[in-house]
């Protein structure tokens, strides 16, 4: 950034830089909080399940839009919020239609539904209780079946990498 900034850029690059160091900033910001504002392991089980369940959210959705052709994000607009872009909504690609669910493109919804995938199994695997256990099973299954929905190499590339990573792990 500061070697950028020292041999002068466009007026576009240095505001896509600037909306970089933003990010990271942000990003830096929430990595803070979660590391001094997660006193215990209850704290942590409560932001998983948070997490699934909002992943479960964004699964459901697309799954809406892939099975129906129906784009329910046009009526999620909250009061007092505007929308800076226009919603992505559908695209065609080898035939089939791609969705995005209430994420700002396809690849970003596939990347997340896989990020997301491993915590929605450890929450179904080692939820306390055993209604929670089987709706969290459910909820890794819709987000599972959402990653090929997306049409996107990004999250099944993704969703493999974290299989080679978890399965060695389990015990059987």
């Amino acid at each position: 950034y500061a070697a950028g900034q020292a041999r002068g850029l466009t007026a576009l690059e240095a505001t896509s830089t600037d909306r970089t160091m933003l990010y990271l900033l942000v990003f830096c910001g929430i990595v803070l909080v979660c590391a001094d504002g997660i006193p215990n392991r209850d704290r942590l089980d409560d932001l998983l399940r948070t997490l699934v369940w909002g992943g479960a959210a964004m699964a459901i959705i697309a799954l809406v839009q892939a099975l129906l052709l129906f784009d329910l994000t046009q009526y999620l607009v909250l009061p007092g919020f505007e929308f800076h872009h226009e919603l992505i909504g559908f695209e065609q690609r080898a035939g089939y239609e791609r969705i995005a669910s209430t994420t700002g493109h396809y690849i970003e919804l596939s990347a997340v539904m896989a990020i997301t995938l491993p915590f929605a199994i450890h929450v179904a695997r080692f939820a306390a209780t055993r209604m929670t256990r089987q709706l969290a099973t459910i909820a890794a299954l819709l987000i599972a079946a959402t990653i090929p929905l997306t049409l996107s190499r990004t999250g099944i590339l993704a969703a493999l990498v974290m299989a080679v990573a978890m399965l060695p792990a389990w015990s059987w």
